[in-house]
């Protein structure tokens, strides 16, 4: 008996329960970060987002500091790639979670992003401005269908997707130090050991296509 496939979701939130609440903490500060070194070399990369919890109303203990929400893409390894030049790779699969540390205990090189203090607001009700939220990266992710990524047989592609968000920020005025965002484009290498190492460029691809 032939069972239909399973739809494919790109972007998940983890944990999936408070998804809303994950989109509505406000953003302090974003980091590019490179993970421990992978066995076949290179590091993964992805994003985190420095995040600042509301303080229960319930109790007098301060509001935790360090927190954060990673968005990292890596290959999902089953659901097979469509674009010809990502040869026999896998289409990626997105996860929002929500951390208590401001990054990875196995982050090997971390590079700060300055945000913008104010988000534009929607122009309703004298609404000029409010405060940036993890919404508001994600929500530009899908707008330009950036969760829509390939990566190649190997597994690879992180690097530039990750340096391509960060431009994508940049350029939307999310992130708005042109120096630090160099800084990640110029990290290029191995961590540890700086050791040179190529940037494999990953796919785009149109949903349902």
């Amino acid at each position: 008996m032939n069972f239909p496939r399973p739809l494919f979701i790109p972007l998940k939130y983890v944990p999936a329960a408070p998804k809303e609440t994950i989109l509505s903490y406000p953003v302090s500060c974003a980091n590019a970060v490179a993970h421990e070194r992978l066995p076949n070399g290179g590091n993964h990369w992805c994003i985190y987002l420095s995040i600042s919890l509301p303080e229960p109303e319930s109790t007098s203990t301060p509001n935790k500091e360090g927190q954060s929400v990673s968005i990292n893409c890596s290959p999902s390894y089953s659901e097979p790639a469509t674009a010809k030049s990502s040869n026999g790779g896998s289409k990626a699969i997105v996860l929002v979670s929500h951390h208590e540390t401001p990054f990875s205990a196995w982050a090997a090189k971390s590079v700060r992003l300055d945000v913008i203090k104010h988000a534009p607001g929607n122009g309703s009700r004298g609404d000029s401005a409010r405060v940036l939220t993890v919404r508001d990266f994600v929500t530009l992710l899908e707008e330009e269908g950036r969760h829509l990524y390939e990566f190649d047989a190997e597994g690879r592609g992180c690097r530039f997707w990750t340096e391509d968000q960060v431009g994508l920020f940049y350029e939307r005025g999310l992130v708005v130090d042109g120096v630090q965002v160099e800084e990640v484009r110029e990290a290029r290498t191995e961590f540890p050991g700086g050791r040179r190492y190529p940037l494999v460029v990953g796919d785009y691809y149109v949903e349902g296509v």
